[in-house]
């Protein structure tokens, strides 16, 4: 059964991901969260490329990002966008939405 993997609390954000082999748990404080971004990638899917989102996120002490696909949280995925989005206006870090016609940027103040 699936469940939610990123959860949002007033000052921090805890992500469920796959490092290595192992499924871990980050608990992600503001402060280390570099950046956030909304974009579109391509996804080969059986004999077709398949157009899909992603979130990426970008945090310090971590050399590769933390990526979400939709086709792989498809329950969650736009209240992943929503719950992002307003973590980090609250938390004034510097959110990219290169979606399809949208190529905006909300940076930290």
């Amino acid at each position: 059964m699936a469940h939610e993997k990123i959860l949002f609390d007033k000052t921090e954000i805890t992500l469920e991901t796959v490092i290595g082999k192992k499924t871990q748990m980050l608990h992600l404080p503001y402060d280390r969260i570099t950046s956030v971004t909304l974009e579109p990638c391509e996804v080969r899917k059986l004999f077709k490329t398949v157009e899909v989102e992603r979130i990426v996120v970008r945090a310090s002490g971590y050399a590769e990002p933390i990526v979400f696909r939709s086709d792989q949280e498809r329950s969650y995925f736009e209240s992943y966008k929503e719950g992002l989005r307003k973590f980090c206006k609250e938390n004034h870090i510097t959110f990219y939405d290169k979606t399809a016609g949208n190529t905006s940027q909300s940076v930290a103040q």
